[in-house]
């Protein structure tokens, strides 16, 4: 990690984002078996200590949209916790895209995966029954993250879910730290009501409903 690099402004960083972030991890990422290997070995604690902890009282159906997959282990997490469930993912990390394919053919649920800003979505109103962003909105601009809450309203079905995490951890890429009441308080001004806390500082589950 470019330590210099982010002490950029926040327009300039969101650039770095863009086209350097992980850079070195998705150059290395040559086949399927390096995915698989990363996920189960690297950390292996945050899919049993964190996503079967944080998802084990959601019920998630039908056709989620991914805020921020990155190096995909999130997607592949859901994928197992929910194989039932459609995925359709997007990152503005355009180094994603050099393992868009590997991820596909490890994650049949996969319907698209694109190179996009969570604040101008190119989705249609409606259009999924919940969406995830975990370890995500951190990393944006305040701007973007309350421009994204809108759009995930704007694309989710009534009553759609949305499961939020974002990390806590004081770091110089950590642009947008937010408390779980601040983070309850932007939500609820965007048209959303909190069903579920797995714990403090953990996994936040809200609904969209009408807007006042």
């Amino acid at each position: 990690m470019n330590k210099e690099l982010l002490k950029l402004t926040e327009n300039k960083l969101s650039v770095w984002y863009e086209e350097n972030y992980d850079k070195e991890w998705f150059d290395r990422c040559d086949s399927i078996e390096y995915l698989v290997n990363y996920y189960t070995n690297h950390r292996p604690e945050l899919f049993e200590g964190k996503y079967k902890k944080w998802f084990k009282k959601t019920e998630l159906v039908g056709h989620g949209l991914d805020l921020g997959f990155t190096n995909g282990r999130g997607i592949y997490f859901l994928s197992k916790l929910y194989p039932d469930c459609k995925i359709t993912a997007i990152d503005f990390n355009k180094n994603t895209e050099l393992i868009h394919n590997y991820l596909k053919k490890l994650i049949p649920q996969i319907i698209e995966l694109r190179t996009e800003n969570c604040s101008n979505l190119t989705d249609e109103d409606e259009k999924y029954d919940f969406c995830t962003s975990t370890d995500f909105y951190e990393h944006v601009t305040e701007d973007v993250y309350f421009k994204s809450i809108k759009e995930v309203w704007r694309v989710l079905k009534k009553e759609g879910l949305f499961c939020v995490y974002l990390g806590k951890t004081i770091l110089p890429e950590h642009i947008n730290l937010r408390t779980d009441y601040q983070v309850f308080q932007d939500m609820k001004e965007n048209g959303f009501k909190i069903v579920s806390i797995s714990e403090r500082n953990e996994l936040l589950v809200f609904k969209k409903v009408d807007k006042i």
